[in-house]
């Protein structure tokens, strides 16, 4: 039942968050996005880009803003061991996050 309701609410909240015309691009270091499952849905995953340049990502994944403090912890991070399947060994959370500026 849990899966079923966090599916719905993916559904309604996330379905059309992918611009068809993306206007940020992921064109530098430390780009936050919403990541596309595949299916044109976006949950609660993100990701952070580390090269300047992930084009490749580019109408895929959602650019949603950029990381302004603490690169350094996001390198910390991008080095972590994974297995196989590119997933940590160990639990990475982010546990507080500020928003610098808010458009909206």
């Amino acid at each position: 039942l849990p899966g079923k309701f966090m599916k719905v609410l993916t559904i309604r909240f996330f379905l059309k968050v992918r611009e068809a015309v993306p206007k940020i691009k992921h064109n530098q270091k430390y780009t936050v996005s919403m990541v596309n499952d595949g299916n044109g849905y976006h949950g609660s995953q993100f990701l952070i880009t580390t090269a300047d340049s992930a084009d490749v990502l580019d109408g895929l994944h959602t650019v949603f803003g950029r990381v302004a403090e603490g690169m350094d912890v996001v390198e910390e991070i991008n080095e972590s061991y994974c297995d196989d399947a590119h997933r940590p060994y160990q639990d990475i959370r982010i546990n507080h996050t500020i928003i610098l500026h808010d458009p909206f």
